[in-house]
């Protein structure tokens, strides 16, 4: 038997690629406070009265928009159908008291009495930090109007989308 002598050569490091993604996130919670005292409407001017709340998150670094939209066209409408002039009664939207983590140079603009159709909000900047948990009350405004009697409603619709 014979034995040769051979250069042999193992590795001393070797290499593994990592990769991640982070999945777009922009997501909206409303929820109806119940608690609205409108019991005036047309009699009296309202302002900020708070119908709701919305809590916000977002991971775009340029910020986010939000987007209103009326079921009933900008209005508050008799018994939710109501077109003629003494049954409707215009109305804005405005977002206050925010509170959690809003996204590090997000600047907010348009949050006050906002047009219920088509009216957007806006959260831009360059943010290095995400928008998390971020919660306002929303409140509507409406002015002295003649009314026929009866209820008036209307379904708000806030809709999130990133930059």
């Amino acid at each position: 038997m014979i034995f040769t002598a051979s250069n042999i050569s193992a590795a001393t490091s070797g290499q593994i690629a990592i990769s991640a993604t982070v999945p777009e996130i922009a997501a909206i919670t409303a929820a109806d406070t119940g608690a609205a005292t409108i019991d005036q409407l047309g009699n009296q001017d309202y302002t900020n009265v708070k119908i709701g709340i919305v809590t916000l998150q977002s991971n775009d670094a340029a910020g986010f928009t939000l987007t209103l939209d009326s079921a009933t066209n900008g209005v508050l409408a008799k018994d939710g159908t109501g077109t003629a002039a003494d049954e409707t009664i215009a109305y804005t939207v405005s977002l206050t008291n925010g509170s959690g983590t809003l996204g590090t140079n997000i600047t907010e603009s348009g949050l006050t009495d906002a047009n219920p159709e088509g009216g957007v909000m806006s959260f831009t900047g360059t943010s290095v930090t995400p928008t998390v948990g971020r919660q306002y009350d929303v409140g509507i405004s409406t002015v002295v109007k003649g009314l026929v009697q009866g209820s008036y409603s209307d379904t708000l619709t806030i809709t999130i989308a990133n930059q």
